[in-house]
């Protein structure tokens, strides 16, 4: 059984996210946020990018030859990013999904300006 969820318009979305943000619908009360180690077989690596290029809510901010990835995911709860997690195990050619960090933080808190 998939976590993906085909959207009307073709696209993929993932369950927990907010694929609604900046279009007027309520913003969730926690953001987290999650740094994930992506280890796929060389040979899928550009498919398995493609993929997680289209996963609102995740960059992949670096990646090696051998086929690791480094990346973010931000989701609304820490079901929501084993969810993600999971349907990133999921794709073809991923053989490890790792967590290496994860934070929680109030949506209202997120916003806040620094000074």
């Amino acid at each position: 059984m998939s976590n993906k969820i085909h959207t009307a318009g073709g696209g993929v979305a993932m369950p927990g996210l907010n694929h609604t943000a900046g279009l007027g619908v309520a913003m969730p009360d926690e953001i987290h946020i999650a740094g994930i180690i992506v280890a796929t077989i060389r040979s899928h690596s550009e498919s398995v990018r493609t993929a997680l290029a289209i996963l609102p809510g995740a960059i992949i901010h670096t990646s090696a030859e051998d086929g690791r990835m480094v990346v973010t995911l931000e989701t609304m709860s820490a079901p929501a990013t084993l969810d993600c997690m999971d349907a990133i195990r999921a794709l073809p050619g991923v053989f490890n999904v790792a967590l290496v960090y994860q934070h929680a933080e109030s949506a209202a808190a997120m916003e806040e300006l620094i000074s």
